[in-house]
């Protein structure tokens, strides 16, 4: 009897740390029956699906409130009964207040004594932050690339432009000053000053 009173004691201690890392656990957890109905949940499940609270994730529907895509979870389930053991995805949400959300979700079959498929132990982490971050630093390394494809060209324009003031420049020497031409030499100086300017710019 002692024996089996430590197992027990054993037993509540060991359940009552896996309900504490559960609730604290930094990633959404929840678990999540074959019809697709959560229905429990951790903190962070809540807070990362809008809810006030766990009690107000369960009985949502995974399949349709949850997946942005309705059959996805339909094709994960499939997978699942198939024999994985885990799966992982990266895939998109939806929070209550329809706002989308960018998760990597790592699902693992529970079953019963027969083997068969009877819930889900669901794990999600938000990537929605990272994936926004990402697409700003995409954004900036491609107007950085412009940038370095405009200087290029700019530097390669401006050298141009040195020459076809220096002959100009030569060109205003040799003609005299009553010389009708003249204008012509000064026209495409000024022409090119204003272009190095705006090249410049």
């Amino acid at each position: 009897i002692t024996d089996q009173r430590n197992a027990e004691q054993k037993l509540r201690l060991s359940e009552a740390r896996f309900r504490d890392i559960y609730r604290q656990s930094a990633y959404g957890m929840c678990f999540v029956g074959v019809n697709g109905v959560i229905y429990d949940a951790n903190n962070a499940m809540a807070e990362l699906l809008g809810c006030d609270s766990p009690a107000h994730v369960i009985g949502l529907n995974a399949a349709t409130k949850v997946y942005r895509d309705p059959e996805e979870y339909g094709r994960l389930l499939a997978r699942l009964q198939d024999g994985r053991a885990t799966l992982f995805a990266e895939t998109d949400w939806l929070r209550v207040d329809g706002k989308a959300l960018s998760v990597r979700v790592s699902a693992r079959p529970e079953r019963n004594a027969s083997g068969k498929l009877v819930a889900l132990e669901m794990t999600a982490e938000n990537l929605t932050d990272r994936r926004a971050l990402e697409h700003q630093l995409h954004e900036s390394q491609k107007l950085e690339a412009i940038g370095r494809l405009a200087g290029g060209i700019a530097h390669d324009f401006n050298n141009l432009l040195t020459v076809i003031s220096g002959y100009a420049a030569l060109l205003q020497e040799r003609l005299e000053a009553d010389d009708g031409s003249l204008r012509y030499a000064d026209g495409i100086v000024r022409a090119s000053e204003r272009a190095a300017a705006l090249t410049q710019q």
